[in-house]
């Protein structure tokens, strides 16, 4: 929707698809896919408006399908940063904060902590909810802060998730490297970084979104600049 040229994928694994669609990617519901992954029932993801062939959700894809090195780019703009500034670097601290947010039913995406101070062993514990959860968040961290003599409690709406997603990934050394040098080139500077065994997420400025997407896209999916 966001990068020009974007191409159908034949196949996708359930597992891609399914981290596709946490990481924001609004294809399928996840419950449908776990269905076709728990009975090994190949879902055939296809317009109503036409007879072309679409996209197959199975288990493996064939040979030709794995010459992809990633699967696809996927956003997300509906996430808010919290940062919890200057708490102090001892065991139960990241506990007390995130238990907190567990309690009231608030699930936490990116999680980042680095040292302020090193002389006074404070740090800083930085993370991301669902826009929708942030002002609930921000009440509940703000108790949690006090008790924990924060210095002080940031919000930043105006960021976005972009993340690139595929099992082959684990066999092709240097993905991030080339995730991270398209995003850079463009001008997109990475806040958070997070990743999982078949994906890599960055966050970003929300109003970098659309470059961004569009960077990686054209990194691991270039254009054929003839056929335009």
């Amino acid at each position: 929707r966001i990068a020009k040229g974007a191409r159908k994928m034949k196949e996708i694994t359930y597992y891609e698809m399914l981290e596709m669609a946490r990481l924001g990617a609004g294809v399928m519901q996840p419950r449908s896919v776990e269905m076709g992954l728990q009975y090994k029932i190949p879902i055939h993801v296809r317009s109503t408006f036409t007879k072309k062939t679409g996209t197959i959700i199975r288990e493996d894809y064939t040979m030709e399908e794995k010459n992809f090195e990633i699967r696809g780019v996927a956003h997300d703009d509906k996430v808010a940063k919290i940062a919890v500034l200057g708490v102090p670097n001892t065991p139960g601290v990241a506990h007390a904060i995130f238990s907190s947010l567990s309690d009231a039913n608030i699930s936490v995406d990116m999680i980042v902590q680095s040292i302020r101070n090193a002389e006074k062993n404070i740090t800083d514990m930085v993370f991301t909810v669902a826009s929708s959860d942030l002002f609930e968040a921000k009440k509940v961290v703000d108790g949690v802060a006090t008790k924990l003599k924060a210095i002080a409690v940031l919000v930043e709406e105006d960021v976005a998730k972009v993340s690139i997603v595929g099992a082959s990934m684990l066999g092709n050394p240097g993905i991030a490297s080339r995730m991270f040098g398209a995003l850079s080139g463009a001008g997109v500077n990475i806040d958070i970084i997070s990743t999982s065994e078949i994906s890599i997420s960055c966050l970003i400025k929300g109003t970098e979104l659309v470059t961004a997407v569009n960077a990686i896209h054209d990194e691991f999916f270039p254009r054929n600049k003839d056929a335009e």
